[in-house]
């Protein structure tokens, strides 16, 4: 079974069923985060390209912003990666003459797979956005109020 995706995407896409949508979906308001001095020059070009296309998707907020870098760095380390393989082939020579994987090509994977779990588990993922039900700020009933 797909994962769920969000009203915001289904919306674009034209596929949106109101009865269907989380009625409780946060909505934060959609603007850009400042980008992070310590990312590398990699992943503030990521930043760069992917910041502007998220907020007009409707799709990004600033509560985003650790989870776009995170994203960020994981894609510039894939694309390192990636690079390298090229280079160097998925498959390499040891000092000792037998062949082994390349590090490398175990980087590439490994920063893909992290970058589609980061997406999905701190709200780069938009389809990890429409499953979290919130609370309205006005809600009479306040747990918290007892203690």
């Amino acid at each position: 079974m797909s994962r769920p995706l969000p009203t915001q995407l289904k919306i674009i896409r034209g596929t949106n069923r109101p009865g269907r949508s989380n009625k409780a979906e946060p909505k934060p308001e959609i603007q850009a985060p400042s980008c992070p001095d310590s990312l590398s020059l990699a992943a503030k070009a990521e930043w760069r390209r992917m910041a502007p296309l998220l907020v007009n998707m409707g799709l990004l907020s600033k509560l985003d912003r650790s989870a776009l870098a995170g994203y960020c760095e994981l894609y510039a380390r894939w694309t390192k990666a990636e690079k390298e393989v090229q280079h160097q082939g998925e498959v390499i020579t040891t000092p000792n003459g037998s062949l082994q994987v390349s590090p490398w090509l175990s980087i590439a994977n490994r920063s893909l797979s992290e970058m589609r779990k980061y997406m999905a588990e701190f709200g780069l993922s938009p389809a990890s956005r429409s499953k979290v039900t919130a609370t309205p700020k006005n809600d009479k009933y306040n747990e918290w109020a007892n203690f």
